[in-house]
């Protein structure tokens, strides 16, 4: 799954819609502080959180997202 935050508005970023994900994820975070480094898989567990069940809206996440 290709992970890719899409810049909505400053400090908050959009994971879209896909695979299983029945919201899409939102990431609230400066660029700076978006998880990329080699290994991080914050944004993975964004976009996990976004396949369970009884979820309404979107997955949202805060910049200290681990």
């Amino acid at each position: 799954m290709d992970i890719t935050p899409v810049e909505e508005a400053p400090f908050r970023f959009r994971i879209e819609r896909q695979g299983l994900m029945r919201v899409p994820g939102v990431v609230f975070a400066t660029r700076e502080l978006l998880p990329q480094a080699a290994g991080d898989r914050a944004l993975e567990q964004v976009a996990n959180v976004a396949t369970l069940p009884g979820i309404v809206r979107a997955s949202y996440a805060m910049p200290d997202v681990h």
